[in-house]
């Protein structure tokens, strides 16, 4: 794999409205602020434009902040369609469930939680549950830590 002759910074620093301010290089690329679903395509077009190695930090309004590399050379195109669910089973084992989903930027940390119970949120926005850890899961949520793509996907019962 060849070594690319620079990288390139890419900094996005959140507003308490999560809008994000990017930057390359120390120059302003976005003319104004944008949302994060925005962000991991924007990453994508800078990958492909520069044909080089990005650094992305991303300075959250809350102080935290979060620092990826990605390498144009290990890009995965993201299948066209939407998030999908299917099972496997393994000799025997219990079923193993696959998860896609698209609209991340290429080399982010993805996590993936499972969603045991729903509630809802009472009239001063808080919420409390007591969770059972040996309920079946019914959906899993699918983030992006660095472009802030989230899918819900539901589990097969």
């Amino acid at each position: 794999m060849p070594v690319p002759n620079r990288v390139r910074l890419v900094r996005a620093d959140v507003d308490s409205h999560g809008r994000l301010t990017v930057t390359v290089d120390g120059d302003r690329f976005t003319p104004d602020p944008i949302g994060r679903e925005a962000f991991g395509p924007l990453l994508d077009e800078l990958l492909r434009a520069h044909g080089t190695a990005l650094r992305v930090e991303v300075h959250e309004a809350d102080g935290s902040n979060y620092v990826d590399l990605l390498n144009p050379h290990d890009r995965i195109e993201p299948e066209p369609n939407q998030p999908q669910l299917g099972a496997t089973t393994l000799a025997g084992k219990s079923p193993l469930l696959e998860i896609t989903g698209d609209g991340f930027v290429p080399g982010e940390d993805v996590a993936f939680a499972p969603i045991f119970i729903h509630s809802s949120a009472r009239s001063d926005g808080s919420v409390r549950s007591l969770v059972e850890f040996s309920e079946n899961v019914g959906e899993v949520l699918v983030f992006g830590r660095v472009s802030g793509t989230i899918h819900v996907v539901k589990v097969p019962r």
